[in-house]
């Protein structure tokens, strides 16, 4: 009788948090923002999954991050405003200059870590996301993994401005992609999300 009992302690937690997709066409995040006139006014900046195309060989997510008056915008990030992502086995790749570099790890645990692609500027051709704690969040009728983390390499209140919470299935909740510093204004928080599962 042990045994059985010591397989479903075991096999539970692998049942009870299960993997969600990542930006499922019709997914909508909003992240505040305040923009440079008037300064003071908060917006809300909108990123949306609006179809499926073929990178490739491919089938990629086409999301669009839209500014508070609806225009195509990239914010602060080096990515285009329109971009295209797709999602192996937990592992989130964005395609960027004819090539496709991992975004998101989700499967990634405490201690682990990878390198996202970014331009040569403070942080050199990447930036490293190291996970340095998980927690659990119940979203709807599903539980979630939260990666808590952080960017060796980069100072604390240095020029990076990114979330320090990556959410499965939702991304980051600093914005969608890292931000640099040097446009304005930046994007500062994951305010709601909504897809057709979570």
């Amino acid at each position: 009788m042990k045994k059985p009992a010591f397989l479903f302690a075991f096999f539970f937690p692998v049942l009870l948090f299960s993997q969600v997709e990542f930006a499922p066409v019709g997914a909508t995040w909003y992240y505040e923002q305040y923009p440079l006139i008037p300064w003071w006014k908060l917006v809300y900046y909108k990123v949306e999954s609006t179809g499926i195309d073929t990178i490739q060989g491919r089938a990629c997510k086409r999301i669009e991050s839209r500014n508070h008056i609806g225009h195509l915008e990239a914010g602060c990030s080096y990515y285009d405003a329109e971009f295209y992502t797709y999602e192996d086995d937990g592992r989130v790749y964005i395609y960027d200059n004819g090539s496709f570099s991992l975004l998101y790890d989700f499967r990634a645990g405490v201690g682990e870590s990878w390198a996202i692609k970014t331009p040569t500027f403070e942080w050199g051709d990447s930036l490293v996301v190291q996970v340095d704690s998980i927690s659990f969040l119940s979203v709807g009728a599903n539980t979630v993994k939260v990666q808590h983390v952080s960017h060796p390499g980069v100072e604390p209140g240095g020029l990076l401005v990114w979330g320090a919470q990556i959410i499965e299935g939702i991304g980051n909740t600093g914005f969608i992609l890292p931000q640099w510093p040097t446009c304005d204004p930046w994007i500062y928080g994951l305010r709601c999300y909504a897809d057709d599962s979570l």
